[in-house]
């Protein structure tokens, strides 16, 4: 029990990065945090998730919260899927997807494309409450 205890204590004092799709240790741990607003229209920024693609650019993709939606008994948010990036130098964002958004998970091939997963809630129809929904944009951002 010593023995797992020192190890996760000397293992604290590291961090683990990836460089060039290897781990790598960088050292003893320095608090440094570089704060940027991507974006701050409305109810933004729940449900986030991000990747950086070969080029050490941010992906971003979450979700734009709107208002909520009456569905039977239920209350269900409803909102827009927004993605945000500064792959070309400078932050831009987008709506990508109307109604829909929550949960979001976004990955970036080996291409540099971007693939989204998320789900739709909060549309009149009760059927589609709970819809997977799968966004990319082949031809990039």
């Amino acid at each position: 029990m010593k023995r797992l205890l020192l190890i996760l204590i000397i293992t604290s004092l590291f961090t683990i990065g990836c460089t060039e799709g290897a781990l790598v240790k960088s050292g003893i741990i320095k608090p440094s945090w570089n704060t940027i607003i991507v974006d701050s229209d409305g109810n933004v920024g729940e449900y986030s998730s991000i990747t950086v693609d070969s080029n050490g650019k941010a992906h971003i993709a979450y979700f734009d919260y709107q208002t909520d939606e009456q569905i039977g008994d239920v209350l269900v948010p409803f909102g827009n899927l927004k993605y945000a990036s500064n792959a070309n130098g400078n932050w831009k964002t987008v709506t990508i997807d109307t109604g829909a958004g929550m949960l979001p998970r976004i990955c970036i091939d080996n291409n540099d494309k971007i693939h989204i997963i998320h789900s739709q809630l909060g549309t009149s129809d009760p059927y589609s409450i709970l819809d997977l929904r799968y966004t990319t944009n082949k031809a990039g951002f």
